[in-house]
């Protein structure tokens, strides 16, 4: 298992893809596992990804005269250069799913049916933004005193405005993650 410890450790592209890879096929398997789902990425997309990154931080160290930028921007770049990337992962639902999502079917209510069918679409129109907004928040964590948690509101806020808007820059993540991170 690749063990994130540092930003420093993403500028080695061995490191980014392994990390970036192993996260994305298991970051949230309970949710893989409830709905036999399969995740197929991208391997070349995830190396754009990490070519993104290292720009984002190269401008960063260029226009700050900073050899190394703090972690609210290196998380703000990660995830710039995953959100650009998108899509690196694609969900294969299986029967399972598919099952639950028709109330016709034995044992499944209606109740049951409309919120796996809300779960499918959902992660159908967003899991690359939840994965990577998700991914970059814990990195971010990771360097501050009292970690907080988000919610799903927050989640699905952060989804939806990377869903709709097609060029966000460097600077709004990086302006996200830091009025949240200081919001506690």
């Amino acid at each position: 298992m690749v063990q994130f410890t540092k930003f420093e450790e993403l500028d080695e592209r061995g490191f980014f893809v392994a990390f970036v890879k192993e996260y994305y096929e298991s970051g949230w398997p309970a949710a893989n596992k409830a709905s036999g789902a399969s995740v197929t990425l991208d391997a070349a997309l995830i190396d754009l990804a990490f070519d993104t990154y290292q720009v984002s931080l190269q401008q960063y160290r260029v226009a700050l005269n900073s050899k190394n930028p703090d972690h609210y921007k290196r998380a703000g770049a990660l995830l710039h250069a995953l959100y650009k990337a998108a899509p690196i992962v694609s969900i294969e639902w299986g029967e399972v799913a598919e099952r639950l999502r028709n109330f016709d079917n034995v044992g499944v209510s209606y109740d049951d049916a409309q919120h796996w069918d809300n779960y499918v679409v959902w992660w159908d129109n967003y899991s690359n933004y939840v994965m990577a907004f998700d991914l970059a928040f814990r990195c971010c964590q990771v360097y501050e005193e009292a970690p907080r948690p988000y919610d799903k509101d927050m989640l699905d806020n952060m989804a939806y405005y990377m869903a709709e808007n097609t060029n966000i820059n460097v600077g709004s993540f990086v302006t996200i993650l830091k009025a949240f991170m200081a919001s506690a």
